[in-house]
């Protein structure tokens, strides 16, 4: 009697879990790939097969376990059926992904409302804008008048006003209060007593406003307790003629019982009462409002064991000696910390918690400048750094202040992949820091001591493009410290011919060999390609033909000294390279080619020739 050989399949479940796949024909030796991609589908694991029919069912292998194994067989097999039931939910998902949206369910079209009504919050100046989808048709009308959430957003403003209707029509469903108001667009006369019945369904209270706002808002808010609030904001709008502002303690009593997120402004609270926060935000804008003790803060911190997010601007009083008995908070889950303030107080915060392996570090510090002892802030970020699971920083933007005091930006990535943006949505860096040099000797000091507390054995590129002002002494110094650049983006300034100067000086010392009695030189930095944007440079910049010139002969020199670049890229408005200074540059490149605005031109056969990237 022939015997079947069972199909196999190529599909792994993550989890454990069983997968719904595809059923293949039986076939003797047969294998079914069954893809199963890393990201799950609508919240659940599952795969594909374009070779399969029907629907079939894979589970592990339960007949072979062990025999102490067995009398928890059936709770394996409960959680399966817990699984599959998901499972299904998911496949229903995915099939009205192939449905008209005119035959999607009632339920699943107020969700689609739901996440539009989210996404453009704030783009249009009010919460309101997704009810111009009830102009559509009726049907669409109806679904969005029978649908709480989509009016769970109050919002008053300069802008927009909500509206009774608006209360009415949400419900029970929790709220999102956004109020904002200040002498010149006060709230409505009556709009907090209004808001008051509906204050237990509050999920969400977003306030920035003047004292007596805030007073009466805070009043109102804090007469019993408001179990369903989990975000708490207020942002206080001081005047000098006003004095400050602190939410008592009964109020703090009666807001803190389910908080989980807390943003504050120029404002007091009751510290002690304030526990399981997985979101902190202080700051202060105005130094005569009272600050908090760093202590007070290490304690509320000591008391948040699950904090994902942390952000202190100017909150604590620069302190006059360090204090060595803070305790230290457990908040392993910490992926987020921004402090901006002293570098005393930042060093104490910083040894006061303990951060995720793939935490990002933002430190906006006062008086970190040659001649401050920066040890207590550097340790905790070298410790962090060098842990076997550390993060491996790969991708360093500095950028050098125009003039000296200014501040030196410092920004570590784990992607090497240049940004494309300058500031405003580049990616969030693991490590920022940034120091305050008075002088070039300073600057190259201040590097020194933090280029050996943060990694550099895997720096590779080098992003210098923002940097206004630099000497050619600091560009050598910093290249020193950061042996496995590969990739150089080169400051739009005169900043970038120091860097050129220093990169070709080293060359020369190189070649010229040891001289006796001095250290041997350097060895020159093994670049792969050098990046040079114009784009911010004014039209007559004097500069950018300087640059430009002294750029094809460092790209000259490594050629002749065995060492060519692959490639170059080149982002301008304005051509900076003459066609033929383009021949030169691309003769002495590795590959022959030069990116020009993200298009190939190459300079193979004595011509030139533009294609598309990657065509």
């Amino acid at each position: 009697m022939s015997r079947k050989t069972p199909t196999t399949s190529t599909i792994v479940p993550s989890s454990g879990s069983p997968a719904c796949v595809s059923q293949a024909e039986t076939s003797t030796g047969r294998i079914v790939k069954i893809t199963f991609p890393r990201q799950a589908h609508y919240g659940a694991d599952w795969g594909m097969s374009q070779s399969l029919q029907h629907p079939l069912l894979v589970i592990p292998d339960l007949l072979h376990a062990d025999a102490e194994a067995t009398s928890s067989t059936a709770l394996l097999i409960d959680g399966y059926l817990a699984s599959i039931s998901n499972q299904l939910s998911a496949l229903l998902s995915y099939r009205n992904s192939f449905v008209s949206v005119s035959n999607l369910p009632d339920e699943v079209l107020a969700e689609i409302f739901h996440h539009y009504a989210r996404s453009v919050n704030g783009y249009h100046g009010s919460h309101m804008h997704w009810t111009r989808l009830m102009l559509v048709c009726r049907h669409w009308r109806a679904i969005g008048m029978a649908t709480p959430a989509l009016w769970s957003h109050l919002e008053e403003t300069a802008r927009s006003q909500y509206s009774l209707a608006q209360l009415r029509l949400s419900g029970a469903h929790p709220l999102i209060v956004h109020l904002e108001a200040d002498d010149g667009h006060p709230l409505r006369s009556g709009s907090l007593t209004t808001l008051e019945p509906h204050m237990d369904r509050i999920r969400c209270f977003v306030i920035s406003s003047t004292w007596d706002t805030l007073s009466h808002a805070l009043r109102l808010l804090g007469k019993k307790r408001r179990d369903q609030l989990r975000n708490f904001s207020v942002l206080y709008a001081y005047k000098h003629t006003d004095g400050p502002l602190a939410i008592s303690a009964a109020t703090t009593a009666n807001i803190a019982l389910n908080l989980r997120t807390l943003k504050l402004r120029d404002i007091d609270i009751d510290w002690g009462q304030l526990r399981n926060l997985i979101s902190i935000s202080i700051g202060r804008l105005y130094w005569n409002v009272p600050s908090v003790s760093q202590r007070t803060l290490v304690e509320l911190l000591c008391r948040c064991p699950h904090l994902r997010r942390l952000s202190l601007e100017d909150c604590i009083a620069p302190l006059d000696r360090l204090d060595d008995d803070l305790p230290v908070a457990h908040t392993p889950l910490l992926r987020r910390v921004k402090l901006k303030m002293h570098v005393s107080n930042c060093a104490g915060i910083l040894a006061a918690i303990s951060l995720a392996n793939d935490a990002c570090i933002s430190l906006y510090t006062y008086g970190l400048h040659d001649g401050v002892d920066v040890r207590r802030l550097l340790v905790p970020l070298h410790k962090h750094f060098h842990r076997p699971d550390a993060p491996i920083l790969r991708y360093l933007k500095f950028t050098a202040a125009a003039a000296m005091g200014a501040g030196d930006m410092f920004d570590w990535h784990t992607d090497p992949e240049l940004s494309v943006n300058f500031g405003f949505g580049s990616p969030q860096p693991c490590l920022g820091l940034i120091a305050w040099p008075k002088s070039e000797p300073a600057r190259r000091r201040l590097l020194a001591k933090i280029m050996h507390a943060i990694p550099t054995a895997h720096i590779e590129l080098l992003d210098m493009r923002c940097s206004e002002a630099m000497s050619e002494a600091s560009c050598r110094w910093l290249l020193r410290l950061l042996p496995a650049i590969r990739v150089l983006a080169l400051p739009h300034t005169a900043a970038a011919l120091s860097c050129i100067r220093a990169l070709a000086g080293r060359l020369d010392a190189w070649k010229a060999g040891p001289v006796s009695g001095k250290a041997p030189p350097d060895v020159p930095l093994r670049l792969r390609r050098i990046h040079w944007d114009t784009r911010r440079a004014m039209e007559d910049d004097e500069n950018v033909p300087r640059i430009a010139s002294e750029l094809v002969q460092l790209l000259r020199a490594y050629c002749l000294a065995g060492m060519p670049l692959e490639d170059m890229t080149v982002q301008h408005h304005d051509l900076p390279m003459s066609a033929s200074n383009i021949m030169s540059v691309v003769g002495y490149l590795m590959t022959e080619t030069i990116i020009l605005n993200d298009r190939a031109v190459s300079g193979r056969n004595g011509q030139i020739e533009v294609v598309e990237v990657g065509s």
